[in-house]
């Protein structure tokens, strides 16, 4: 997955450096991964069999990227777009200010997805929730997240640390209460 991916010809030089002679112009670097992982495999068949695993996604995400779409997506060895909203909005003037997205952002999504379906490609996009993940698979989008990094990180130790933080806030008082007690009984 590449991010910022702006043109055609930066799709092209991707697609082809992500994959092994004769598909692209990958260089092989080191045997000791093929010899490690495949000893059975002729050059050959390894080039093939790591061509055929490897998976390129483009983020569009910008307002340049945009103007080419279509391009981009038709490029061959380009197996999906993603859309990164986020970055996408800034872009083009429409930054992601609240959970619904600008009409003109969402119209750029649709562009982004309706180029990528018609050169047979998949297409992919960052949401921030459940319900934005259903909304664009709903919509045919072929890969969704249900939340980024960030939220899981907050959502996963958010209630640990609320749940921590009630129980030494409790306390806490507690302990002011009992000497508040102490220094007024004497």
């Amino acid at each position: 997955m590449v991010p910022l991916v702006r043109t055609v010809a930066e799709a092209r030089n991707i697609a082809s450096y992500s994959r092994f002679p004769p598909s692209g112009t990958r260089g092989l670097g080191s045997p000791f991964s093929m010899e490690k992982f495949h000893p059975d495999l002729t050059q050959v068949q390894y080039f093939q069999q790591a061509n055929d695993a490897t998976l390129v996604i483009l983020q569009i995400e910008t307002a340049e990227a945009l103007k080419s779409v279509a391009e981009i997506a038709a490029v061959p060895g380009v197996d999906a777009l993603l859309v990164g909203p986020f970055d996408l909005g800034n872009s083009i003037g429409h930054p992601v200010l609240k959970p619904e997205y600008d009409v003109e952002l969402e119209e750029a999504i649709m562009k982004i997805h309706k180029a990528a379906q018609a050169a047979g490609k998949w297409t992919a996009i960052y949401c921030g929730s459940g319900a934005s993940a259903r909304k664009y698979a709903d919509l045919g989008f072929n890969m969704v997240n249900t939340m980024n990094d960030v939220v899981a990180l907050k959502q996963g130790f958010g209630g640990a640390v609320e749940d921590a933080r009630g129980s030494y806030v409790h306390a806490g008082l507690q302990g002011i209460k009992q000497g508040v007690e102490k220094m007024t009984s004497k």
